[in-house]
């Protein structure tokens, strides 16, 4: 048990190499704020020499790149990473503000690591595994750098070889990694030995129990939707679609005929709702979905009950002043709503 003295460490961070890190770690109440290395795809290699170097010329704009077939992407050329979460519209208007948050979470990473804490990297690659085999020396002098009771641990995919003894580090159980929500959040949950650790040997209850408050704070509404309906057999949802829905014999039209509205037609039909027809603005050729009807939103023709099963915000804005332009008096329900009444149950550890 790698306990510092008759405590526990003060901080855990992610070192990357992929969200997912910091997205299991979130659940597991590990995490308290957002760190320089949580939200990109980074070399391990790179991640030391910035820790080492106190992140001289971290995100230097004459080291970056917009990716020039997927411009909501930038890459580093300099220190490898590939960054797909920070640019909103354009990359030019909106440096100023990336780089200021960066640094901001470069500076605290640098505060927090001179206390005991505990890093955690998920190894990307069987080269990755020669590297740490290769420098285990340089390796722990910069973990240990800022405090001696610092610590890493190394995740690895049950495909890739061992890493050595001297190494703290435990195997996952999978193939590969999965950029899916549910999946990253539940990351840890495949070895339970290193699921028992995070419990245990990392930080102590007070503060799990801040950090938990944390991730229900700061987690996506997107992401919030994404875990309803990954287990969306698991709820009840007719008695709260009941109650808004107060005609419900009527029948629903479902807004969406994507991922979601697929899963949550199939569920409503389960579960005895009459559910009218799925709209989109993109159908009403005669198609169906579950043997319920697509129509496009001309040929709907009054005001109706109606569900958006669409996980974007701006998209579910978008439908619901479509749909109340036409029929202002419409009664409308997005999946944000049934995650407020759910939201305690898809957070943290079962």
């Amino acid at each position: 048990m790698n306990y510092v003295g008759n405590i526990l460490y003060a901080n855990c961070i992610s070192l990357g190499w992929f969200c997912g890190v910091a997205t299991s770690m979130s659940r597991y109440g590990l995490r308290h704020r957002s760190g320089p290395f949580d939200w990109y795809y980074s070399d391990f290699e790179s991640v030391l020499k910035l820790i080492e170097t106190d992140f001289y010329e971290f995100m230097e704009k004459k080291n970056l790149f917009v990716d020039a077939n997927e411009p909501w992407i930038f890459h580093d050329k300099k220190f490898g990473f590939l960054c797909n979460h920070d640019i909103q519209h354009d990359f030019e208007t909106e440096y100023e503000e990336i780089h200021k948050k960066y640094m901001h979470r470069a500076e605290c990473f640098m505060q927090d690591i001179k206390q005991p804490t505990c890093f955690i990297r998920a190894v990307r690659t069987e080269k990755e595994i020669s590297f740490i085999e290769e420098n285990s020396k340089y390796i722990y002098e910069i973990i240990k750098k800022y405090n001696a009771d610092n610590e890493v641990v190394f995740l690895i995919l049950n495909t890739m070889k061992e890493l050595p003894e001297d190494f703290l580090w435990f195997r996952l159980d999978m193939k590969q990694y999965s950029a899916k929500v549910y999946e990253m959040r539940t990351m840890f949950d495949t070895s339970i030995k290193f699921s028992e650790y995070c419990k245990h040997n990392i930080l102590p209850e007070n503060l799990i129990k801040k950090n938990k408050e944390f991730d229900r704070s700061h987690l996506r509404e997107r992401d919030k939707i994404a875990l309803l309906m990954r287990r969306l057999d698991d709820y009840d949802l007719v008695p709260i679609l009941k109650k808004i829905f107060f005609d419900i014999e009527r029948g629903i039209y479902l807004f969406g005929a994507g991922t979601y509205g697929i899963q949550f037609s199939s569920y409503l039909v389960r579960r005895g709702i009459n559910v009218k027809g799925i709209i989109d603005n993109n159908g009403g050729g005669g198609e169906r979905c579950n043997e319920i009807p697509i129509f496009s939103f001309s040929q709907i023709c009054d005001n109706q009950n109606i569900l958006i099963t669409v996980g974007d915000d701006k998209k579910v804005r978008e439908i619901e002043e479509q749909i109340l332009a036409q029929y202002p008096d419409s009664k409308i329900l997005k999946l944000v709503e049934l995650v407020e009444v759910f939201g305690e149950n898809i957070f943290g550890i079962d």
